[in-house]
């Protein structure tokens, strides 16, 4: 059985686009398995020998960096949840979180509030 398992998990070691695999598959492990052409249960094998995770805890990182990506790019909840596919906004604070222990809400308010600098009076005085 191994013997048929090892083109198959090399041909992936072949696949150097996984990230823009996963975005085009809307994030579901068996549509990342369907685009590089094996079944879902080899892409997990693939995984954790390659790199110690499971294919949906690879597509949730990547889910999560494009979050903070979007939300430092100005981007609001609403729309980085529709970019990520997920139902509602709320759906994706809640798997941030717990993904990253950190509030994507805070991030997006901090990345869209004005920069403050000089006292912040804001009442000129430059010339």
């Amino acid at each position: 059985m191994s013997a048929r398992q090892s083109p198959k998990l090399s041909s992936l070691d072949a696949i150097l686009d996984m990230e823009a695999k996963a975005l085009l598959a809307h994030w579901r492990v068996s549509k990342v398995a369907e685009m590089c052409g094996v079944s879902v249960g080899t892409l997990e094998v693939w995984f954790r020998t390659r790199l110690g995770c499971t294919p949906k805890h690879w597509l949730r990182a990547q889910q999560m960096r494009v979050a903070v990506d979007l939300a430092s790019n100005g981007f609001t909840l609403k729309q980085i949840s529709s970019e990520l596919r997920f139902s509602q906004p709320q759906h994706l604070a809640r798997a941030f979180k717990q993904f990253t222990g950190s509030s994507l809400k805070a991030l997006i308010r901090d990345n869209q509030a004005p920069t403050r600098r000089g006292g912040g009076g804001g009442g000129g005085g430059g010339v």
